[in-house]
């Protein structure tokens, strides 16, 4: 099933500099209006998903250049599902969390000292949930998400 849709949410950090290397720690969380459907392979039905909360906590690694950092990031992700299936008249839905990894990189820009603005690129699996379809045949979602996202950050110095 393919996924689309968009997501907002706060990220907190910190980092810390030697020389041009940093080196961090960020833990987000996002709510989502990404979803799709697909039809069911073999019958009349359509199958409807998507992912209301997603969140990661990861380590941060990149090199300062003037204004510039590139860096790469990774950790624990997780992830809020809904599934439905609709066969006619009929249909079931469930919700479930599970956990898996992420993995990404980005380039920051500081336009001030305490305003920095970026953007990058995260791939996101949240490994698998199983959900409890009621009266229709359970099932097993495996889901992964490819974000590119901008952001602005608003440095708080001695905290």
């Amino acid at each position: 099933m393919q996924l689309n849709g968009g997501f907002f949410g706060p990220l907190i950090g910190y980092q810390k500099q030697w020389n041009n290397w940093v080196v961090g720690a960020e833990v987000e969380a996002n709510w989502s209006d990404i979803d799709g459907q697909d039809s069911v392979p073999g019958t009349v039905g359509r199958s409807f998903g998507g992912v209301e909360i997603f969140g990661s906590a990861g380590a941060k690694l990149g090199f300062a250049w003037n204004r510039v950092l590139f860096y790469a990031t990774g950790g624990v992700s997780g992830a809020e599902r809904d599934s439905l299936l609709r066969f006619g008249p009929k249909s079931s839905d469930d919700h479930a969390a599970s956990l898996g990894w992420m993995a990404g990189a980005g380039i920051d820009y500081a336009v001030t000292h305490n305003i920095i603005l970026g953007v990058q690129y995260r791939h996101y699996d949240f490994g698998t949930a199983d959900l409890d379809m009621g009266f229709l045949p359970d099932r097993t979602d495996e889901t992964d998400l490819d974000v590119v996202a901008g952001h602005v950050v608003f440095k708080l110095n001695g905290l």
